[in-house]
């Protein structure tokens, strides 16, 4: 979805609906989640246009390449293991449902870790530093007494597979966007959603309790991904809420209780992903280049404020694409997993290493 209509339908209509939509779609295409071979094959090199992001000027390219790493099944969202060599990404598969799936970062067969009940809607997904706790954000999900109750919650799944079990403290707040990153002796998990006070950000630790919003209400209005610097400023992907009811990037700076827009004004997909480079220099937004509306990552040198876009090779060119979604990092080093739900006619999961 990759305009303000189709996400503001969301904020009408909830996340189940939509969801459904999504699923009719990835199953009228007819993808297969064991078919990874791809329209476009591994390539590797850089191509980066310095024309700018959403109003930015310029900028540094990166030295990256970017590779398919699965096709099918219209993924959402991504994340590495912490040493970016298997990479988790929820979907839906037409036949068996939503749900949770792996593949290796070089590419290859595509496995379940847990497909249909009790997911409905698992959009945002990250991983524990220990590499062995997925955490599901699904927004529709029944979190309450009562059928009629879909407040969403975040689930607990281990990589090896089993039961998903809830994250307390999550029930109700339609989390979508999630990352975990470790404060003191033990991970806390940072996710978006919404509580009485509005949408916003919040945190819980990873072991269950109560969640804390972090900043809620305004200026915030759909935010989606969230990444975490090691400085504990946070930054979000909030879709509509610049005054054009474009995307902006706010950054919650740590110890602070109100986000101020790092970015405005521009063109993102839904899930919007963000993600820092392990040195904490730079924020990857998925986005979208505004005029032909295809996929780009922008390229935020956070010391300079200077954007680039970078769109990958002659053999893995993602501006063919135009449905971006999830973004993450691996915990331990600058490999990036990223999302596109309609790419190569299924959806693509490809994989950025610097």
């Amino acid at each position: 979805m990759t305009d303000a209509r189709h996400r503001g339908f969301w904020h009408r209509t909830g996340p189940a609906a939509v969801f459904a939509m999504l699923a009719v779609a990835a199953n009228t295409e007819g993808c297969s989640c064991d078919d990874t071979s791809g329209n476009n094959p591994a390539g590797s090199g850089t191509s980066t246009s310095s024309s700018g992001a959403g109003g930015g000027g310029g900028g540094s390219p990166i030295d990256a390449k970017i590779d398919p790493a699965a096709q099918g099944n219209t993924p959402f969202d991504a994340t590495p293991d912490p040493d970016g060599t298997t990479i988790y990404f929820t979907a839906v598969d037409p036949a068996k449902g939503a749900g949770v799936f792996k593949v290796a970062a070089a590419g290859g067969a595509v496995s379940e870790v847990k497909v249909g009940d009790p997911f409905v809607a698992p959009f945002g997904i990250a991983i524990g530093n220990d590499g062995k706790q997925l955490y599901v954000a699904d927004p529709a999900s029944e979190s309450g007494d009562t059928v009629d109750d879909d407040g969403g919650q975040i689930f607990v799944l281990p990589t090896a597979g089993g039961t998903p079990t809830s994250l307390s403290g999550t029930a109700g707040l339609t989390p979508r966007g999630v990352e975990v990153v470790k404060e003191g002796s033990g991970d806390v998990v940072y996710f978006t959603g919404r509580d009485d006070s509005g949408a916003g950000v919040f945190k819980v630790p990873a072991s269950g309790g109560t969640a804390k919003p972090v900043v809620s209400g305004d200026p915030f209005v759909d935010p989606t991904g969230v990444a975490i610097a090691s400085t504990g400023d946070v930054y979000v992907a909030d879709t509509v809420s610049a005054a054009t009811h474009k995307a902006s990037i706010f950054k919650i700076t740590a110890g602070e209780t109100t986000a101020k827009a790092l970015i405005e004004n521009l063109e993102v997909g839904y899930p919007a992903g963000v993600a820092l480079t392990a040195d904490d220099s730079t924020l990857f937004v998925s986005g979208l280049d505004p005029v032909t509306l295809t996929d780009v990552v922008i390229v935020v040198d956070l010391g300079t404020g200077m954007q680039s876009t970078y769109i990958g090779d002659a053999d893995t060119d993602i501006s063919a694409f135009s449905e971006p979604a999830g973004l993450h990092r691996a915990k331990n080093k600058d490999v990036f997993s990223w999302a596109d739900s309609k790419a190569n006619t299924g959806g693509t999961v490809f994989v950025i290493t610097m």
